[in-house]
């Protein structure tokens, strides 16, 4: 009862490490969630990642970026190609920029898609679904406060991403079904 409860105050707990191996369910509540559906889930902070640091993979390069997730919350790092401080590594730990947090997300366009303009900050912050020509972009207050509620947006190789229908926070969650995929279409291949 307990674990329901503090989910219903802060969000679900996630654990993208988790995921590879099992179903992606909320590991305080055991609630299933994250079905690449569209279903609206609310997250919390992992607060862990937040205020000790970040460990990150690389996931692809794309639209003239480096696309790397965090192994434990799923926060996403995108790094224009040639800009990139970690190109020369497969897996590395990263704080979080408080300022940008605190002032604000200077940010730079990538492309367009999902019907909105995909932005990223220098710290590696990325954000979707955004209206075109910003050029600063903050965390409202309410998914600073409540955490995020996410929505699965598009699948890229083994993770799924998601992103925060009030914000456009990005998560990519690995999961057992994606990573069975990607093994068939390896098998059908050779």
């Amino acid at each position: 009862m307990l674990p329901r409860l503090v989910c219903w105050l802060w969000g679900h707990a996630v654990q993208n490490e988790l995921y590879e191996r099992a179903g992606r369910a909320c590991t305080r509540c055991g609630r299933p969630m994250l079905r690449d559906d569209g279903a609206v889930v609310r997250v919390g902070h992992t607060l862990g990642c937040f205020f000790v640091k970040h460990t990150y993979e690389r996931v692809t390069e794309r639209d003239g970026h480096t696309e790397y997730a965090c192994v434990r919350c799923g926060h996403p790092l995108l790094f224009a190609v040639g800009h990139d401080p970690y190109a020369d590594r497969g897996v590395f730990d990263k704080r979080v920029r408080y300022l940008c947090g605190l002032f604000g997300h200077r940010v730079h366009r990538v492309t367009e898609r999902g019907g909105g303009t995909e932005y990223a900050c220098g710290c590696g912050h990325t954000f979707v679904h955004h209206p075109a020509a910003r050029t600063l972009v903050r965390h409202p207050l309410r998914c600073v406060l409540l955490g995020h509620w996410i929505a699965f947006v598009e699948r890229r190789g083994a993770f799924s991403e998601y992103a925060c229908r009030a914000c456009g926070h990005p998560f990519l969650f690995k999961g057992a079904s994606a990573i069975e995929a990607d093994r068939c279409a390896d098998r059908s291949a050779a």
